[in-house]
């Protein structure tokens, strides 16, 4: 697999409220994802698989507590063949309870405690990177220079909060609060890259129903509230994007509009997470549709009609309870954001957004290479019992076969 085409997957699909629990089923279904991509061909026999990792609030807090957890954990890692290049710092606590809802968009930057967790994650992030070169990246005979290290790592996060939730008040005093946690943060990783040589990244996610949830949103925030001060870091050498493919369909962007959009400010993607939403029509699938309808995730969903406009429903249960009272017409189209495989075109009569990931991988520049990319379906297991697979790791694997596949045909890259 080239460079270009390497993907990997989010581990947030697995359970890690502790960090002996994310540990576990990291070894638990990695190294099963990774064996079934060597035997299809995907991987080669010594070909590491990478990993996007989660780690709860505690967990990161367990990670840096014990003296060389971090190193010991990379180890464990590199001899199953995995790494870890990027971190998933949007759920900051149990991400696997029975609601998490809302809550997964909770503490947003507007509290202290997203500050000190991505801080924390940094530099569980920074000292995996150097690790990692340290122990894969030979020397010359007779030189001490160390390896080169990669140009950054990232870490996602929550793009600052849910947007009621933000402008409660109207005092603007939570989001004058986020933006001063950023501006902290920014200058944090300018220090820590002074005292590793490794570049952190943390790229804010736009997702609907947010403060940020579509291109433009991000660029105006960026513009607006982290333009450079003198005698201070430069925020976007340190923040960025992280763009996902199913939330700007869910939003309705154009999958060029919005890469374009956001690069063209001067904002780097460092980070493409690559998944579908489902797709159906109001006036005829609304029953079927209800079989999706589960308590753990919200799951955002628009309708737009004829004529471009669109409509926002926080819940799936208000799209469908709009659907039985208002007898909509047959121009309506609607997305849920409900990560549907990428190994499945439709679900069941339903259809998804998986064209989006091809639109894309079309319209990224085609002489440069790809952000860190990975596959983020992490509903599995509240999925109606036809779209799940026989077993996780085949699942996820299906998922980055079909992807790289995708790669290389719209890029060229070796299959």
């Amino acid at each position: 697999m080239s460079t270009d085409c390497r993907i990997g997957y989010a581990t947030n699909v697995h359970p890690g409220r502790t960090l002996d629990e994310a540990l576990t089923e990291i070894e638990r279904h990695a190294p099963r994802v990774r064996s079934e991509l060597v035997s299809r061909g995907v991987l080669a026999s010594d070909e590491t698989l990478e990993l996007g990792a989660w780690f709860s609030a505690e967990a990161a807090r367990l990670l840096l507590a014990r003296p060389g957890e971090v190193e010991r954990m990379a180890e464990r890692l590199r001899r199953s063949h995995l790494s870890i290049r990027s971190l998933n710092g949007f759920p900051y606590g149990h991400f696997h309870a029975e609601r998490v809802k809302r809550d997964v968009y909770r503490p947003s930057w507007a509290g202290a405690a997203r500050l000190l967790h991505t801080e924390a994650l940094a530099e569980i992030l920074a000292r995996l990177i150097a690790d990692d070169a340290a122990n894969s990246a030979p020397r010359r005979a007779g030189s001490e220079s160390p390896p080169k290290l990669p140009a950054r790592g990232s870490i996602t996060t929550v793009p600052i909060g849910w947007r009621s939730e933000i402008h409660a008040g109207s005092t603007g005093a939570a989001l004058g609060v986020a933006v001063s946690h950023l501006r902290q943060l920014a200058a944090a990783l300018a220090r820590l890259e002074d005292r590793t040589g490794v570049r952190i990244q943390v790229d804010l996610e736009p997702e609907p129903g947010c403060l940020l949830d579509a291109s433009r949103d991000l660029v105006e925030f960026f513009d607006r509230h982290l333009t450079p001060r003198p005698g201070e870091v430069d925020p976007r050498r340190h923040l960025g994007a992280c763009h996902d493919v199913c939330h700007a369909a869910v939003m309705w962007e154009p999958q060029r509009e919005a890469i374009e959009t956001i690069r063209r400010a001067g904002i780097s993607i460092g980070r493409v997470q690559l998944s579908s939403a489902l797709e159906w029509r109001p006036s005829r699938d609304a029953e079927i549709v209800a079989a999706f309808d589960e308590p753990r995730y919200l799951h955002q969903t628009t309708w737009r009609n004829s004529r471009g406009e669109v409509r926002f429903f926080e819940d799936l249960p208000d799209a469908l309870g709009a659907a039985r009272r208002e007898s909509p017409g047959d121009d309506l189209v609607a997305r849920t954001h409900l990560h549907v495989p990428l190994s499945s075109a439709c679900a069941g009569r339903l259809g998804t957004t998986r064209d989006s990931v091809s639109e894309f991988l079309g319209a990224w520049p085609a002489d440069e290479p790809l952000p860190a990319v990975e596959v983020e379906t992490y509903t599995w297991e509240v999925l109606p019992p036809s779209l799940r697979p026989a077993s996780l790791a085949a699942g996820i694997a299906d998922e980055i076969e079909w992807a790289h596949r995708e790669v290389s045909r719209r890029r060229g890259c070796r299959a």
